[in-house]
C-alpha cells in the first residue's frame, strides 16, 4: 500500500493522546484503551478519505492500461513476443502480476472506503474523536453535559471535544459530533432500561 495515502508516522504518534491525557489528568493508558477500534483520526479525516478515492481512481486508470497492453501483445505472433522478451520489454506475465497487484491494492482501499462511510457528509474523523472523548467522560465519571453559549462549548464536555479536534487537527465543528456521540449513548441506554424492564416484568407475571 502507498505510503503516500497512509504515511508513516515521524514521532510515536501518540502525542495527541499525551496531552488529552493531560488535560484530563488521567493517564495516557486510559485514553489509548478509550480509543480502541476508532481507527486513526488522521487516516479517516474526510479529506483523507477522498486522497483514497483518488487514489482508487488512478489505480484503477493503472490497472486498465496494463488489461490493454496485455490484450494488444497477446495478438501477437509467438516469435514477435519472444523478439520483444529479448530486447528487454515487459512479459506478459509481468503485465498480469503488475494488474493483479494493482487489483489486490484497489481492494484494500475500497474496504477502507466503506469501513468509513460519510452519511450527509459527515467528517468520520470528527465522530471518533468525539466518541474517544464521550468514553474518556464515562470511564472518568465526569459528567457528559451539553451547553453553547456564544457558540462556543460551555460544559467540560462540549470544551475537551473542541481541544482534542485541535490535537488531531480535525477541521470541523465540534458541536454535531458531540451532540450525536452523547445522544446515541443515550439511546442505547434507554433501550437497555427498557430491555431489562420488560424482561422484569415477565418474571414477575411468571411468578
Amino acid at each position: 500500500m502507498s505510503t503516500k495515502i497512509f504515511p508513516e508516522v515521524i514521532d510515536d504518534g501518540h502525542e495527541p493522546h499525551r496531552r488529552l491525557a493531560w488535560r484530563l489528568n488521567c493517564s495516557e493508558e486510559l485514553i489509548d484503551a478509550c480509543s480502541k477500534g476508532l481507527g486513526v483520526p488522521e487516516w479517516i479525516s474526510s479529506k483523507h478519505i477522498d486522497q483514497v478515492k483518488e487514489e482508487i481512481d488512478a489505480l484503477n486508470k493503472a490497472r486498465q492500461s496494463a488489461k490493454n497492453l496485455a490484450r494488444h501483445l497477446s495478438r501477437l505472433d509467438p516469435e514477435s513476443q519472444q523478439l520483444l522478451v529479448q530486447a528487454g520489454c515487459i512479459t506478459m506475465y509481468q503485465i498480469d502480476k503488475l494488474a493483479e497487484e494493482l487489483g489486490r491494492d484497489i481492494g484494500q482501499l475500497d474496504k477502507f472506503r466503506a469501513t468509513h462511510p460519510r452519511p450527509g457528509g459527515r467528517n468520520p474523523a470528527a465522530y471518533a474523536v468525539a466518541k474517544l472523548v464521550h468514553r474518556a467522560f464515562r470511564v472518568l465519571g465526569k459528567p457528559i453535559t451539553w451547553g453553547v453559549f456564544e457558540g462556543s462549548p460551555s460544559t467540560e464536555y462540549g470544551q475537551t471535544v473542541d481541544y482534542a479536534f485541535g490535537l488531531f487537527g480535525i477541521d470541523s465543528d465540534w458541536r454535531r459530533p458531540a451532540e450525536a456521540v452523547r445522544s446515541e449513548y443515550l439511546r442505547r441506554q434507554m433501550k437497555t432500561s427498557n430491555a431489562i424492564a420488560a424482561f422484569k416484568a415477565n418474571q414477575f407475571k411468571e411468578n
